[in-house]
Order: structure tokens, then sequence, then C-alpha cells
């Protein structure tokens, strides 16, 4: 379900990703070279190369992010087993950094900063992205305006999509009643009763026939 808010939200956490990472990168860096005399170095690395292995971090961990589906809308999950997705996305990403920077910069870039940046940007990450996320769904998204919904059902399926509307304001949406069917206009005027933007017909396969007189109503 693709909604404005729903963009916005996928929006704000690349953003918030993209900062994580880059700072998490430069704390490594400070670190690594804080001193000669905390851990010894011949010189410090241009500036342009420093830049051009940021580069290649933001591109390498928001690829992975971005191919393991991290940024899509999904029902809400544990605490551990959301952590877990996030955490197995940045390895994912931190071996295509690791293999990039060797095939294409082999001698341009310190492999300690990168150690750094390991065990800095992985916990780091996972947890400051759930506490945002968290804070999205439930102060952002649960002041903007939402779209009035009428459910169109009474099982289990029809419980699921308001349970999922319920869990996601991100989604933009807001039940205002759920129907179990309509005949004779009563879905009609259901939706002019409580005003409705939207319609979700949620019934199962076997109550297939029962879609066109539905649809006739609206």
């Amino acid at each position: 379900m693709l909604t404005r808010e729903g963009f916005y939200f996928r929006a704000l956490l690349v953003l918030f990703d993209g900062m994580v990472v880059a700072v998490a990168f430069v704390c490594a860096d400070l670190i690594r070279f804080a001193s000669p005399n905390f851990i010894a170095f011949e010189h410090r690395p241009e500036l342009g190369e420093t830049l051009t292995m940021l580069g290649f971090v933001l591109a390498s961990t928001l690829f992975a992010f971005r191919f393991l589906r991290l940024y899509e809308l999904h029902p809400v999950e544990r605490w551990g087993d959301e952590a877990f997705r996030l955490f197995k996305g940045f390895v994912v990403g931190f071996f295509i950094l690791t293999a990039a920077a060797y095939f294409l910069r082999q001698e341009k870039y310190s492999r300690l900063t990168l150690a750094f940046f390991f065990g800095l940007a992985g916990p780091t990450l996972a947890l400051t992205r759930l506490l945002f996320r968290r804070w999205l769904r439930t102060s952002l998204y649960a002041r903007m305006p939402r779209r009035r919904v009428l459910i169109v059902g009474d099982g289990e399926i029809a419980a699921g999509v308001a349970r999922a509307i319920a869990e996601h304001a991100e989604y933009g949406l807001e039940t205002v009643a759920s129907v179990s069917g309509g005949h004779g206009g009563a879905l009609a005027s259901a939706v002019r009763d409580t005003r409705a933007q939207l319609v979700i017909i949620a019934l199962p396969f076997a109550d297939t026939p029962r879609l066109a007189p539905l649809l006739d109503e609206l």
C-alpha cells in the first residue's frame, strides 16, 4: 500500500541511515588517526581519499538495505527480530564495502578504520534506527491527516487489515468502521454515514461471488 506518508517514511529512514552511517565512519576515522602515539601510522589519508571511502560506505550500506527490503512497510516485529534484520543488512553491506575497497582501492584505505567502523556502526545503526522508526510511528505520523477507511468483511482477513492499519501510522489510514457485507444499499449507506474515503474489501476467496454486488453498491 503506497501512500504519500509511506513515501515520506521511507525517505526519512534512508536519510537517517545515511546520517548514522556517515557519523560512524567519521568517528572510526578519528579514532584510527587520533594520534600516532595511540595507534601508529605513517601518514593520514588525504581528505579526498577519506571522502571517497565515505561514499563507498554509504553506497554499499544503503544498497544492501534496499536489496534486503529493509525500507518496505512490514508488520511490526519484536525488537530482537527487527534488530537482527538490520544487523544482517549491515553485515551484507560491509562485505560489499570490503570487496569493493579491496579491488578498487587496495592501497588507499585503512583496514583498521573499517574494523572500527564495523564495531561502531552495526550496533549503533540497529538501535538508533529502531528508536527512530518507532518515534516516526508514534509521534510524527500520528499527527498527520489520515484517510478514513471502511473495511468490508468480518473474518480473519478483515481483522488482519484492521490490525495492520492500527500498527502502521505511516500508511496514513484510519479505520472508521467495519461491516460484514452489503445488500440493499447497506454498504453505500455505511460509506455515506462514516464519510469513508477508502473502502477495503477483505473477503476470503470463497466469498468471491459477493464482490460484484458489493462493487455495484459503490
